[in-house]
């Protein structure tokens, strides 16, 4: 029997998430969903089953497994067999180490862009504190390997290597992408500059450029993928 591959895709806001999920959704090979509801289950499952006052507390180790993989599944039950699943929702960032442990084949693309650019007013930046410390323990963590960080305006800038390195990542066979609408998406980014290529092997923990202040380029030995911008 085929089995479903299940990736995430998450991250910051306004870094890019939605823009990837529509592009990777024009590979037919590809199932892709945005904002489908999938994270919240799978959070609330996993709140029940720590909560000793709910019946999901008394399940065993195997019975909590297949319930948390069971939200994925009920999500995307019309999937064919053997999809490849790309699920986008920033809750996912949260959930890496849990879902790595359930998904041995999954990877998690963490969509990001420069924090200062994100945090106008003391409401938003206040929002930032929690993806950013889940960002960071995900880095650290024990699936770091398994992670690739996509900076907005590397994607914006450079998304002919960014999607020839995806594509490695996840082991799948290329695609020819129609990159019109990152143009669109683009139009508004100052820096944004017409696709290029850039080469870029694919290395654990590989940088595409120098470091500042950014979280993600701050872990220096994370094992993860990390595309930053290289101006």
């Amino acid at each position: 029997m085929a089995v479903t591959r299940y990736h995430f895709i998450s991250g910051l806001p306004d870094s890019g998430a939605e823009e990837l999920a529509r592009l990777l959704a024009q590979n037919p090979r590809f199932v892709t969903g945005s904002d489908t509801g999938a994270d919240a289950l799978f959070g609330a499952a996993m709140r029940r089953m720590q909560d000793d006052d709910c019946p999901e507390s008394r399940l065993d180790e195997q019975q909590c497994r297949a319930l948390l993989r069971a939200t994925l599944d009920a999500v995307h039950h019309d999937r064919q067999a053997g999809a490849v699943v790309f699920d986008n929702a920033p809750g996912w960032l949260g959930y890496i180490d849990a879902l790595g442990n359930l998904f041995p084949l999954a990877r998690f693309v963490v969509m990001v862009r420069d924090p200062a650019d994100l945090g106008g007013s003391t409401a938003r930046g206040a929002r930032l504190d929690t993806p950013l410390r889940h960002l960071q323990a995900a880095l650290a963590g024990a699936h770091a390997q398994r992670i690739l960080v996509i900076e907005h305006e590397r994607f914006l800038s450079d998304p002919v290597t960014v999607l020839d390195v995806l594509y490695h990542f996840l082991r799948e066979h290329e695609f020819d992408h129609d990159l019109a609408p990152l143009s669109d998406a683009g139009a508004g980014t100052a820096d944004a500059q017409p696709p290029k290529r850039r080469l870029l092997g694919l290395m654990p923990g590989r940088r595409g450029g120098g470091a500042d202040d950014a979280p993600w380029r701050k872990e220096k030995s994370s094992a993860a993928t990390i595309l930053i911008d290289t101006g």
